[in-house]
């Protein structure tokens, strides 16, 4: 069992965590439009060319700097608002676990849950991350835990997710 309140830190990185697939996605779409386009400017050799080569490039610039902008600066902001306004993020919360799935306690109540109603885990260093879809998951903070052999014991069983839930997509 572990328990402890969701710091902005944790929170923070579970959104990061999160959001790797998709950020990684528009990145290389973005530079695989700027490195098209680009070229196709310097070399063209007509009109046309230059200008589907410079919207081409003008796309995966605008595109890479407003993914600078989103994840560097307007997230960050907006989560930590976000945070702030959840109320049930200051209080207590407790994990359990067995082999059958995971319990959770907190200030307004509690829920049981079997390992194979999960349908992805992801972690890094700072988090880990138990999804009930595809945007709704429990958080785990790794410095909850009270060593690496109770660490380790909770990933082994749930590293067994998704395997009784129909997946989707």
């Amino acid at each position: 069992m572990i328990s402890g309140v969701i710091s902005l830190d944790d929170y923070l990185a579970a959104q990061r965590l999160h959001q790797r697939r998709p950020l990684r996605r528009a990145l290389v779409l973005s530079a695989t439009l700027l490195l098209v386009g680009v070229p196709l400017v310097i070399v063209g050799t007509s009109d046309a060319v230059c200008i589907v080569g410079g919207l081409l490039g003008g796309i995966g610039g605008g595109g890479l700097i407003g993914l600078a902008l989103l994840y560097g600066w307007k997230l960050p902001r907006k989560l930590r608002r976000l945070h702030a306004q959840q109320a049930a993020l200051r209080h207590a919360i407790t994990y359990a676990w067995d082999e059958n799935g995971l319990e959770v306690t907190w200030s307004g109540g509690h829920a049981r849950r079997p390992w194979a109603d999960f349908i992805r885990y992801r972690e890094n260093p700072q988090v880990l991350l138990l999804y009930h879809n595809d945007m709704l998951f429990d958080l785990v903070p790794t410095s909850w835990f009270v060593d690496a052999a109770q660490r380790e014991a909770f990933r082994r069983l749930a590293s067994r997710v998704g395997t009784g839930a129909a997946r989707a997509g």
